[in-house]
């Protein structure tokens, strides 16, 4: 009597056990197939952006491959002053320089000015 028992509680038991089992192989299956789908997504939006700077790359060496200046074309005094930019790398102090050589040059036009009307 009891023997009968026990054989029907462990096969009731060992189906519970197959349920739960093939439950959280499902649920595991989902998720890996969730995680994949997110990897995916992210492989997809990264591409896209990166796609997209090389295009803004591209786009912004050709605009500044318009814009560039010919370093032979400057003024000898602008290009010392460029020059020593490139050894120091500091722009307030080519900006300074620049603007105390516009001063100077402002200054001398004014006395030219002045020397011409007293003539």
């Amino acid at each position: 009597r009891y023997d009968a028992a026990t054989k029907i509680q462990s096969l009731y038991r060992c189906k519970a056990a197959q349920q739960l089992h093939e439950r959280l192989a499902d649920e595991r299956q989902n998720l890996l197939e969730e995680k994949e789908r997110a990897h995916v997504k992210s492989l997809e939006k990264d591409a896209a952006i990166i796609i997209q700077r090389n295009c803004r790359m591209c786009l912004a060496k050709r605009k500044c491959k318009n814009r560039r200046i010919e370093l032979g074309s400057l003024h000898s005094r602008l290009l010392m002053y460029v020059e020593r930019f490139m050894v120091d790398h500091c722009l307030w102090s080519l900006m300074r320089s620049i603007n105390s050589d516009y001063i100077r040059y402002e200054r001398t036009i004014i006395n030219i000015v002045e020397r011409e009307e007293k003539l």
